[in-house]
């Protein structure tokens, strides 16, 4: 009984006509033409993005190397202070006073200037320019606090 039930279903399937293909010509073009906007969709999506992520890094590049060269000008004031100290010992009683003042201001100035580039990565986009302006004019009063004394 199962083989002929299964002789039966094997001669449906095998004269069962093909389903009919009712695709024309024309939706055949527009389904390319759908596929093509689709892909050049995706191509310029990928190229904006690939743009944008290339503008984010040159940002970041940008705000590193200022990070660096800020960290680089701190540590050179670090050693002007310790070379200052290294003084006092041996000068007159109004370079001693102009020399602790010197230090004294500088080590305030120092504070600032490492506190503002702590929040170099935080800045906006906006507020980027007048902060790296910022903190480099409060790295120059601070390089200045202590250049003459050299």
């Amino acid at each position: 009984m199962l083989r002929s039930m299964v002789a039966a279903l094997a001669c449906s399937c095998a004269t069962a006509p093909p389903a009919p293909v009712t695709t024309t010509s024309a939706e055949l073009v527009r389904d390319a033409e759908q596929r093509a906007t689709l892909a050049e969709s995706v191509t310029t999506r990928t190229k904006s993005d690939c743009e944008e992520a290339k503008r984010e890094l040159d940002k970041l590049r940008e705000r590193d190397n200022f990070e660096q060269s800020i960290w680089i000008r701190l540590e050179q004031a670090d050693l002007t202070v310790h070379l200052l100290a290294d003084l006092l010992p041996r000068g007159t009683p109004e370079q001693k006073k102009t020399i602790q003042r010197a230090i004294g201001e500088s080590l305030g100035l120092r504070a600032a200037v490492e506190r503002r580039l702590r929040r170099v990565h935080a800045v906006s986009d906006s507020a980027w320019r007048a902060f790296e302006r910022e903190t480099s004019a409060a790295m120059d009063d601070l390089e200045r606090a202590l250049t003459p004394l050299l």
